[in-house]
């Protein structure tokens, strides 16, 4: 449990801290809006080396965690929905292959 507190805290650790230092950073770096802190935070601590990096593995998350999403919902509709509504008696292969046709994924 304190691995993931921990893993949250430091998810958002970075944004947190750019909407407490606003008003500092309005000074040096115009910030349109909220959206854009993150990124204005990371271009202005990050190296230029670094900030190709940072964008990747934040392109990289968000197609992720779609996936972590779309697999969770498909396993939800399964195990929540198909077996007990549709086939009580299906067997694992039946239940996968539910989950499959749900997120479109033959």
């Amino acid at each position: 449990m304190t691995v993931r507190f921990a893993g949250v805290i430091g998810a958002i650790l970075g944004g947190l801290r750019a909407v407490a230092v606003s008003d500092t950073l309005n000074g040096f770096w115009p910030l349109v809006g909220r959206d854009e802190a993150y990124g204005t935070l990371a271009r202005g601590v990050l190296p230029p080396a670094l900030t190709g990096f940072f964008a990747a593995a934040m392109a990289g998350a968000i197609p992720s965690s779609f996936n972590s999403a779309l697999n969770s919902t498909c396993t939800l509709f399964s195990l929540g929905v198909y077996k007990p509504f549709f086939n009580k008696g299906a067997d694992d292969a039946a239940v996968i292959r539910s989950g499959k046709v749900f997120g479109w994924n033959r």
